[in-house]
C-alpha cells in the first residue's frame, strides 16, 4: 500500500512539474510517470492488496498520464502556429517595402515578396512605387510612411 501511495507522489510531482516545463516537458513526465505506475502495479499485483484497488490505480495513473499527454500534444500545436504568425509580424514591423497600388487612403504594399494591405500612418497619399517604411501593424494591416528623401536640395 505505501509503494503505491509513492508511486502516485511522484506521478503527480512528475505531472506538475512537466506542466510547469512546457508541452515537451509534460510529455516526457507523463512517460515517466506511467512507468513508475506500471511498474508500481507490476510489484503490488503480486503482494496482498486487493485486486480492485491495484486495478483502480493503473486506471488513475492511465489516465492522468493521458490527459497531460493530450494537453501537452495540443500546447505543441497551439505554440506552433503562434510562432509562424509573430515571426511573420515581427518580420514585417520596420521593414522597407514598395507600393504596388496607390496608398489614398489604402493600397497594396510589396514587402519581402509577399503583397501586404497598407494605410498611410500620416493620412497623406503614396504614389505607386514609392519606396515606404512600415511604422505599425494591426491585425493584417500595415500602417506606413513614404522613405524620406536625403537629397540635399538648394
Amino acid at each position: 500500500m505505501v509503494l503505491l501511495l509513492l508511486a502516485a507522489a511522484a506521478i503527480l510531482a512528475l505531472i506538475l512539474l512537466g506542466l510547469h516545463v512546457g508541452p515537451h516537458g509534460s510529455i516526457a513526465s507523463a512517460a515517466i510517470g506511467m512507468a513508475i505506475g506500471v511498474v508500481a502495479t507490476i510489484f503490488v499485483s503480486s503482494s496482498h492488496i486487493p485486486a480492485g484497488l491495484v486495478i483502480g490505480f493503473l486506471a488513475a495513473v492511465l489516465a492522468s498520464t493521458g490527459t497531460v499527454v493530450v494537453l501537452a500534444l495540443r500546447g505543441l500545436r497551439v505554440a506552433a502556429g503562434t510562432t509562424d504568425a509573430n515571426r511573420q509580424l515581427t518580420r514585417v514591423f520596420d521593414s522597407e517595402g514598395t507600393v504596388i497600388t496607390d496608398i489614398a487612403p489604402i493600397g497594396t504594399v510589396k514587402i519581402g515578396g509577399d503583397l501586404w494591405s497598407a494605410e498611410s500612418d500620416g493620412g497623406q497619399p503614396i504614389p505607386a512605387g514609392a519606396k515606404v517604411y512600415v511604422t505599425r501593424v494591426e491585425g493584417l494591416r500595415l500602417f506606413v510612411v513614404p522613405e524620406v528623401s536625403t537629397k540635399n536640395e538648394r
